[in-house]
């Protein structure tokens, strides 16, 4: 059997959950308790912790929220909690919901595009002033905000200042890595930036070891998104208060006007040398400690993933789910991990001292838990409000918050008092510090802006032109792009715009 040693794991990521099919509810009741006035039915649509029972394609699914609204409901009886385990195409589902007034009681929705304005305006019930008790199931516990790290609130906190999410978990990213290869090539030094990265690598291949593969083919968008987000954190951290105009000096991260503005102010522009510092570092792990495969169409997350079990390669880049991903691949080598490494000026000398690993992933995963308002949800009554926001102070214990999150296996539990898998150790270094994320253009400025940036990416690293060339096509590109956005906002810029 295989073990997971993890190494000074940093925490990080993006992660597209699939959501598929029609409606399907489950329901859990019990008997005994006391939860207030309201008797009836909550309905939850929970995301990737919607409790489902196994089958053959899914032997080992999600079952703990079963259990805790078995033992909520016996606390309370006559309130049931119903799973909504499916919503199709789950954006669209929802505000089709919310126009007619069906909302879900409590629903998962993004909190960035909550916060953005995404959805209809009076959808969701602000939080705050709930925030501010004391969650009963806590012992001891004066206020239920109390129970968040301050990282999280920091984060989730919309632009008016109030909470409106009931966030739970943090998705993340790390390099796992094959430990007998790594014995073998004499690797016995921390992996902490792109020059000992790209050291360990040269060791490897001296080996005839392939160090390592990252997605570049056809369908590789979104993941060369990790890398943009990663490298850009680092490199424009020493300017996040030029670029966050509008947010502010406390801004986590930018608006797409921020980002629009950002090209027509020179820092998302080929004139600045920051742009693509970082494409010929990727360059040369392409053609250097890579399979000649990986710019191809036939390059995939899923043919990746099948050469590190198979032992093709000593390394690959994959989420805080990688865990449930090896062991239900029988995977039969020890395996470790650590963050993916930040440039520094020995590798890239436009680089900042800036560790910007956590600028992948986030509080972004499963548990990001709304309550619908009367405007979206005819049923919403002030009893039933007071039973939805009961509920979420059960979820949210230290106890409950653990034992669902780590059922699933794919995030970490934030609670303050919970403990993550064996697998997902060592994330209080990241939950300790808000996430900070700055790209260098493409997921602010639209899908047109976002897949040709990509296109130019994979021309480059396959030779077909060079960084010149590449930085001129996506700077008349972004520029558009920028144009059309700050078109679209119908704000006066021109106070954010350098002289």
């Amino acid at each position: 059997m295989k073990r997971f040693v993890l190494i000074n794991v940093l925490l990080i990521l993006g992660l597209a959950l699939a959501l598929a099919g029609c409606s399907k509810k489950e329901t859990s009741a019990g008997s005994g308790g006391a939860s207030g006035a309201f008797k009836g039915t909550i309905t939850f649509y929970a995301q990737a912790y919607s409790p489902v029972d196994p089958t053959e394609t899914n032997p080992n699914p999600p079952t703990a929220f079963k259990e805790v609204a078995r033992k909520y409901t016996e606390l309370n009886p006559g309130v049931e909690i119903e799973f909504f385990l499916d919503l199709g195409e789950q954006a669209n589902w929802l505000r089709t919901k919310m126009a007619g007034g069906q909302a879900p009681d409590i629903f998962w929705a993004q909190y960035g595009e909550v916060n953005a304005g995404q959805y209809p305006a009076g959808s969701f019930v602000p939080l705050t002033p709930y925030l501010e008790r004391p969650n009963k199931y806590v012992p001891g516990n004066a206020k239920w905000l109390d129970l968040f790290p301050d990282s999280l609130i920091q984060t989730v906190r919309a632009p008016n200042g109030d909470i409106n999410v009931i966030d739970g978990d943090y998705v993340a990213t790390q390099v796992i890595y094959n430990v007998r290869l790594f014995r073998e090539a004499g690797i016995n030094f921390e992996i902490t930036n792109w020059t000992t990265f790209t050291r360990a690598c040269e060791l490897l291949k001296a080996k005839g070891i392939t160090p390592w593969q990252y997605n570049f083919g056809s369908n590789g968008t979104d993941n060369t998104t990790w890398l943009s987000r990663l490298m850009a954190t680092n490199l424009y951290y020493p300017d996040l208060r030029n670029l966050a105009v509008i947010s502010g000096p406390a801004a986590l991260n930018l608006s797409p006007l921020e980002g629009a503005l950002g090209v027509k102010n020179g820092y998302f522009t080929s004139a600045d040398p920051r742009f693509l510092a970082w494409w010929p570092a990727i360059k040369e792990h392409v053609e250097k400690y890579m399979p000649r495969d990986t710019v191809s169409q036939a390059t995939t997350s899923d043919t990746i993933f099948s050469k590190f079990v198979n032992q093709e390669i000593a390394m690959y880049w994959d989420g805080s789910w990688a865990g449930n991903n090896l062991e239900a691949a029988n995977c039969s080598f020890d395996y470790a991990s650590f963050p993916f490494p930040c440039p520094d000026k020995a590798s890239m000398p436009e680089a900042s001292d800036f560790a910007s690993s956590g600028a992948v992933g986030g509080y972004s995963a499963a548990w990001q838990y709304f309550i619908s308002s009367n405007r979206a949800n005819s049923t919403m009554t002030d009893a039933k409000l007071e039973a939805a926001v009961d509920w979420l102070m059960y979820i949210t214990t230290p106890q409950n918050n653990e034992f669902v999150v780590n059922d699933l296996g794919s995030f970490v539990p934030v609670i303050k008092g919970t403990t993550p898998t064996e697998a997902n150790k060592g994330v209080a270094s990241v939950l300790a510090n808000a996430p900070i994320t700055i790209d260098c253009g493409p997921t602010y400025l639209g899908s047109e802006a976002y897949e040709g940036y990509y296109r130019e990416f994979q021309a480059y690293l396959m030779g077909n032109q060079t960084l010149r060339q590449a930085g001129a096509n996506i700077d008349r590109l972004f520029s558009t792009a920028a144009d059309n956005i700050i078109a679209q906002s119908g704000q006066d810029v021109s106070q954010y715009l350098k002289k």
